[in-house]
């Protein structure tokens, strides 16, 4: 596997040392030698040494969706079209004398995009990092739309009455967003007969992409500095080793010095009186 995929292995030093061997059992394969600054032995519980490893790479980064433009080519003009192609065939043919064969294409290209663009109609799709989300019908999207309308008469006004008509139509979202998450969710069986492809559409959509670990919710709220959440995973992970015993107890400590018990004769008949109670 290393190499199939032109790996290396940074670890030269034994992590695990007994009184008589010592081996490397941690490994750190990288394909880029240089994102590997350093690689040091830590002391770790029992006799396994831990590997601090400074590793210089890049975040991911989220992919934005571009604007684009789609065409409704069920409400185009197909016979505009094929007039305005007829129109210009002889100036094709004429060209065709001394054009070549890819200049041929890209100005028959040319042309066959412009006349979509002026025959067929289209709309600009906005690019966007906010999730299409499925349930936001256009009669919430109106509701929205009137609440910021009207809280900028507020903003300019300052009129309590204004103010309760915004608290009013924010309850009143809230309510519309709570039926229509709870008329998808409840519809999502039946589009999984009828139509997976739209239901893996919203799996996917749903998906995040975290460019670092989540808070972590403890009693004292939610912690969200990078050194804390590294010293609780260190603690957890410290956990699957055995901590190493103190003061063994001798065999002579754990005797008895009760009585003991006298032996048990193990007989036919007692077996078989066992046997025909059961």
């Amino acid at each position: 596997m290393i190499e199939t995929y032109d790996l290396y292995q940074f670890v030269d030093f034994p992590t695990r040392r007994t009184t008589e061997s010592s081996s490397i059992l941690d490994l750190v394969f990288s394909n880029a030698e240089a994102f590997v600054k350093s690689i040091t032995a830590t002391p770790g519980i029992s006799d396994h040494d831990g590997v601090h490893a400074k590793v210089s790479c890049k975040r991911p980064q989220k992919t934005i969706s571009q604007p684009r433009k789609v065409y409704s080519f069920e409400k185009g003009d197909y016979s505009m079209i094929s007039h305005s192609l007829d129109e210009q065939y002889d100036d094709f043919i004429e060209a065709s004398l001394t054009f070549g064969v890819e200049e041929l294409w890209e100005l028959f290209r040319t042309t066959f995009l412009s006349l979509i663009d002026e025959d067929i109609l289209s709309k600009i799709l906005p690019g966007s990092q906010r999730k299409n989300k499925p349930w936001f019908t256009r009669e919430i999207k109106l509701s929205l739309n009137k609440k910021i309308h009207i809280f900028k008469r507020y903003v300019s006004n300052r009129n309590e009455e204004i103010f309760k008509s915004v608290e009013e139509i924010s309850c009143e979202i809230t309510k519309k967003i709570k039926c229509a998450k709870d008329k998808f969710y409840s519809s999502l069986s039946e589009k999984l007969k009828r139509s997976p492809k739209e239901l893996w559409k919203f799996v996917k959509q749903s998906g995040k992409e975290e460019e670092t670990t989540p808070p972590f919710s403890t009693i004292q709220g939610f912690k969200t500095d990078d050194v804390y959440k590294a010293n609780h995973f260190n603690k957890y992970f410290q956990s699957v080793f055995s901590t190493p015993v103190v003061s063994a107890p001798s065999a002579e400590s754990s005797q008895c010095h009760l009585p003991s018990m006298p032996d048990i004769d193990v007989t036919y008949n007692g077996v078989l009186k066992l046997l025909e109670e059961l």
